[in-house]
């Protein structure tokens, strides 16, 4: 591995190449560190809903974290109820 191409920084880039694999669709607004965390959420769904509020509400990453952990600790009780549903666009049945 040449210099700067670190293993970790590789599986970072293919993390995010895997997560959002259109070139043009990627949003100049968000920073690289936001994206490293949008990478990490399980569906697209999710990483769709987060990158938009991001822009939106213009959060930083401690911002994106908080909101991340929130809606964790809370959504097994939203899905068991049907208030919230990442498994395809919509957010509200």
């Amino acid at each position: 591995v040449s210099k700067g191409f670190y293993e970790k920084n590789l599986n970072k880039m293919r993390a995010f190449y895997l997560s959002f694999p259109i070139r043009d669709a990627i949003r100049h607004e968000l920073s690289w560190t936001l994206y490293r965390l949008l990478c990490r959420l399980d569906t697209e769904a999710k990483r769709n809903h987060y990158l938009q509020e991001s822009i939106d509400a213009n959060w930083n990453i401690g911002a994106l974290q908080k909101q991340i952990k929130c809606l964790a600790l809370l959504e097994p009780k939203l899905t068991k109820y049907h208030l919230i549903n990442f498994s395809n666009s919509s957010n509200v049945n």
